[in-house]
């Protein structure tokens, strides 16, 4: 089931209009209508309101089956856990990672950064994620710089695969920990990282330049 389509069932299941769902969250009917269509998506804000009036966790609107009628204590469990991540991001809007330009070149859900849509040669992964899925920056081409927040704990396999120009990592955290294979190409790069972090212990291990910050 697409995002669309749990839209329009979370709406079905209230009997609402497009006109009245969207009222309900502050925007117009034709917004929902595109949601449904898989024209576009909500924002970030929105997306928590939607989790909040509904009763769905923001984990299961963006990723799994919605259970519509009912909410047990661990499906409780995972939507506090969910907006937490979602209201962490919200509050730290003010930097440049977390701004509303920023977050719009990112796909994520639940803490894990699915996909980067930018287009810059510098990029800011947004402060609250907790993992860069695997091909996250798959085949990127134009990034050339890459800042980490120390909120980051894991970085999946082949997250910056075909990133051949890639020539900084610049990774906040001391317990950011890579898979084996996140590079394939790493002639050019330069891991800057804490002196004695996991990300230092990594590039040591793999013969990748390393400068401490």
């Amino acid at each position: 089931m697409n995002f669309g389509d749990k839209i329009h069932q979370i709406r079905m299941s209230r009997s609402l209009t497009q006109k009245q769902f969207g009222d309900s969250l502050g925007v117009s009917g034709q917004a929902v209508s595109k949601w449904e269509r898989n024209m576009g998506n909500p924002s970030l804000e929105v997306i928590s309101n939607i989790s909040k009036n509904f009763d769905v966790s923001i984990e299961e609107l963006m990723n799994k089956k919605i259970k519509i009628m009912g909410v047990n204590a661990k499906t409780k469990k995972k939507k506090n856990k969910s907006n937490k991540i979602l209201n962490d991001i919200l509050k730290s809007k003010k930097s440049i990672e977390n701004s509303d330009e920023n977050l719009q070149k990112y796909q994520f859900f639940d803490g894990y950064l699915e996909c980067y849509a930018g287009d810059e040669k510098k990029a800011y992964i947004p402060n609250g994620l907790v993992t860069i899925g695997d091909g996250a920056f798959f085949n990127n081409k134009l990034v050339e710089e890459v800042v980490i927040p120390d909120s980051i704990v894991d970085i999946k396999e082949q997250a910056f695969y075909g990133c051949d120009n890639l020539k900084i990592l610049y990774v906040k955290g001391m317990e950011t920990k890579f898979d084996e294979s996140v590079f394939d190409n790493t002639d050019n790069l330069v891991i800057q990282c804490p002196a004695g972090s996991c990300a230092e212990k990594y590039a040591n291990k793999y013969g990748i330049n390393c400068k401490n910050i």
